[in-house]
């Protein structure tokens, strides 16, 4: 599991020497035969030493965060009042800290009461307090009977037990998707949640159902809201093309929810103006499903 870390003193300080040249360069578009040069060939050579030569792209570097315990569907979150603070998580299991933005990392290995079975998700409030989302695979419970948000005060280095949201012992609670709102609005510093019901998990029987579900906090992660379904259809439960999953929420510059997910009638959006109260009544379709990579944006800002 790799992270790509810049040296960013670097970039910022000669940021200032680029932007002055790629002014320069502007000023010279105005005289398109400056001393006799074409400009076409004045703009490609300066704009290679500025951005094929300039040390700033030779100051990247991989970091190996941790190949332990075979890390997969890496979750990654920094505190937007302290750049230098992030954690990560990665299945099944594993936590990651670092204090050095991402120059050096401490592992660990989280622990619940409501079990943790993968699909780590990440965020952080604006007081800077990260959240871990996961799977649940408690002792006294069923397998993906909730989903389980567990929270850090201290930068990532350790976490609550956790609060539970969407407790329902006969169906599987997967795949989820998690944004903090950092608007000024009303609902600034509310944590949404959505992800996928599915009645059975990979079951085959017709009438067994996928859904997608929501959950709110008000009070930093304490407590939740009862979910609430957002598809007016359901997919199937094979965990593919005709499955409803994949949900991520964003948030917009007034409060605004947006959410979208994958499922049988293509990528689908929904939206709420209400903190997740109430939501558009009627399915958006976006576009068909033809294949891709999902990149996902937690804040619409």
């Amino acid at each position: 599991m790799w992270v790509n870390c810049g040296f960013y003193h670097i970039s910022f300080f000669r940021s200032y020497t680029q932007t002055a040249c790629i002014f320069l360069i502007l000023t010279l578009a105005i005289h398109k035969n400056y001393l006799g040069v074409r400009f076409s060939k004045l703009f490609f050579g300066l704009f290679s030493f500025l951005f094929l030569f300039n040390p700033v792209a030779f100051a990247q570097q991989n970091i190996c965060i941790d190949s332990t315990n075979s890390p997969e569907e890496l979750s990654l979150a920094i505190n937007p009042n302290s750049v230098n603070k992030i954690a990560a998580g990665s299945n099944i299991t594993n936590f990651y800290n670092s204090v050095d933005t991402g120059r050096t990392w401490k592992h660990g290995t989280m622990k619940s009461p409501y079990g943790v079975y993968g699909d780590p998700t990440l965020t952080c409030d604006t007081a800077g307090n990260f959240y871990f989302i996961h799977l649940s695979s408690p002792t006294d419970g069923s397998w993906l009977d909730r989903m389980v948000i567990q929270k850090s005060t201290d930068g990532g280095i350790s976490w609550s037990d956790g609060t539970f949201t969407g407790l329902n012992k006969a169906k599987n609670e997967d795949k989820p998707g998690v944004v903090v709102d950092f608007s000024h609005s009303q609902y600034r510093n509310h944590i949404y949640l959505s992800w996928t019901q599915f009645d059975k998990y990979m079951s085959h029987i017709p009438t067994d159902s996928s859904h997608i579900l929501f959950s709110g906090s008000e009070d930093a992660g304490q407590t939740w809201s009862d979910p609430i379904r957002l598809d007016n259809k359901g997919g199937d439960c094979l965990d593919g093309d005709f499955t409803d999953e994949g949900a991520v929420p964003c948030v917009g510059p007034e409060g605004e929810i947006y959410l979208t997910w994958a499922g049988p009638n293509g990528l689908i959006f929904k939206k709420s103006l209400d903190g997740g109260k109430t939501w558009s009544p009627k399915e958006k379709k976006i576009a068909n499903i033809i294949g891709g990579k999902i990149v996902i944006i937690h804040n619409c800002r």
